[in-house]
């Protein structure tokens, strides 16, 4: 995904300096970012390769952090507050 997404800024890019949003000098610089950012990312997809983790996550599927309940009673004073000022 991240290599399609670095790709279509290319075409973005590419575009905006066809539309005279951009001069020459600025698509230059601009262009060999997101190309030294495509060719690190096709390192590090190599580098997981290598591990044998070829379209998957580096670490194992798990929730993350502790499951925490959301919807809990009032608190007892703060419900005695609320029946007060009715």
């Amino acid at each position: 995904m991240a290599r399609g997404s670095l790709y279509e800024t290319l075409g973005h890019l590419s575009a905006a300096f066809d539309e005279e949003y951009m001069d020459a000098a600025a698509l230059r610089s601009h262009w060999a970012l997101v190309e030294e950012a495509i060719r690190v990312l096709n390192g590090y997809i190599r580098y997981l390769q290598g591990m044998g983790i070829v379209d998957g996550a580096a670490e194992p599927a798990g929730p993350y952090g502790e499951e925490v309940e959301i919807f809990v009673p009032m608190p007892a004073d703060l419900a005695t507050d609320l029946a007060s000022d009715n």
